[in-house]
């Protein structure tokens, strides 16, 4: 660790450098979409204020890992309030059962409406997989892996 701290960096907690917010945001957004995950061209207002009013308690990666989950269950151009995570929504925590109980629904309520979007997108483009995941806003990659996880051909 001394070799590390040669030269020691003191930075502000990210919920005090409001201009970085949206910098980041977009970074992350950028970085997501050349993985070829969704394309997000537009941050809605809502969305934007949401990202500037939050505390940001685990900083750059806590910003970093909410911008992937609106990439990844959110879909089309457009970054929307209900792409945020439901700390950002203002909600409370899922609650989560102890160890040994088992799950309250067998799948997540995200992991269910994945996988109904995904058989939608399906379903309209005739099973074609590329224009599927056009019609979703992800790569073709993005779609195969999605579809294995959830178990469909």
């Amino acid at each position: 660790m001394y070799r590390v701290r040669v030269v020691p960096l003191f930075l502000p907690p990210l919920a005090e450098r409001v201009g970085d917010v949206e910098a980041l945001a977009w970074h992350f957004i950028d970085r997501f979409a050349a993985q070829g995950g969704r394309r997000i061209e537009r941050i809605d207002r809502p969305v934007m204020e949401a990202l500037l009013a939050y505390p940001w308690p685990g900083n750059v990666r806590e910003l970093r890992n909410a911008i992937e989950y609106a990439c990844a269950i959110g879909e089309g151009p457009n970054y929307e309030l209900a792409d945020l995570t439901p700390e950002l929504r203002g909600e409370p925590p899922p609650r989560v059962l102890p160890q040994g109980y088992p799950p309250v629904a067998p799948a997540g309520e995200a992991e269910a409406v994945e996988r109904a979007r995904l058989l939608e997108a399906l379903r309209r483009t005739g099973g074609r997989k590329g224009e599927a995941a056009r019609l979703l806003g992800v790569d073709r990659s993005t779609l195969w892996r999605k579809l294995r996880e959830h178990r469909l051909s």
